[in-house]
């Protein structure tokens, strides 16, 4: 018997408490609601999450018609005034509590991969972001602003883990530390933006592997 019914009843629980519950606590304790308003921190989230999901390049007049889907009539300029860095804030604890769901991928066995309590995959994306935003998340050139998205993908499991949101202009290397530790009988893979022999030996010490390319040495000048 097929199990997708039950699948889509299990995500459609999970979004349902995202959008609803979890956004509302993020909205307290980000700062961005103090009192009860007629927007709240559930139905700011269902705009901007459902507004840009049906268009990307959404303007604030499409944001205002996806919050009136969602239940509440502002204006644009109404809404305008709520989106700052507290809404931010907001969106970023809702991302971290979606991302830490358990939905896991199946798990396909290889019994090269059993021979590992965990087989974690490690890379990373950059987000450009607009430069107004360069002061909080600063990018690789003079003005620019990026935020870079750091994930872990165990390949034992079918289990992600992040993303983690750092500056784009810090290096893989040193962004890989934000992820918790692994641990002994764990195997990482990475290219060579998270060659770090430091990170290698800690690896080492703690029992767990790494399999990475070899960083060639620059030629002499």
């Amino acid at each position: 018997m097929s199990r997708l019914p039950q699948v889509v009843q299990d995500v459609a629980s999970v979004l349902q408490y995202t959008l609803q519950d979890v956004a509302e606590a993020a909205a307290v304790r980000s700062g961005w609601c103090q009192r009860q308003r007629q927007l709240s921190g559930a139905t700011l989230v269902q705009a901007l999450t459902l507004g840009f999901l049906a268009q990307p390049q959404a303007t604030r007049s499409q944001l205002a018609q996806a919050a009136a889907c969602a239940g509440v009539k502002i204006s644009p300029q109404g809404l305008t005034k709520r989106l700052n860095e507290k809404a931010a804030l907001l969106m970023q604890q809702v991302l971290e509590a979606a991302v830490a769901q358990s939905l896991c991928a199946p798990v396909v066995p290889v019994p090269l991969l059993q021979r590992f309590s965990s087989v974690q995959v490690q890379d990373s994306t950059v987000i450009t972001l607009p430069a107004a935003l360069a002061e909080k998340w600063p990018g690789c050139g003079v003005g620019q602003a990026a935020l870079k998205a750091q994930v872990r993908f165990d390949l034992c499991r079918g289990q992600l883990e992040g993303p983690l949101l750092v500056a784009s202009r810090l290096h893989d290397a040193q962004a890989a530390h934000e992820h918790p530790p692994l641990t002994a009988g764990a195997l990482q893979m990475a290219d060579l933006g998270y060659f770090d022999l430091s990170v290698f030996a800690s690896l080492e010490g703690s029992g767990a592997s790494y399999l990475s390319r070899l960083l060639p040495e620059p030629p002499p000048t």
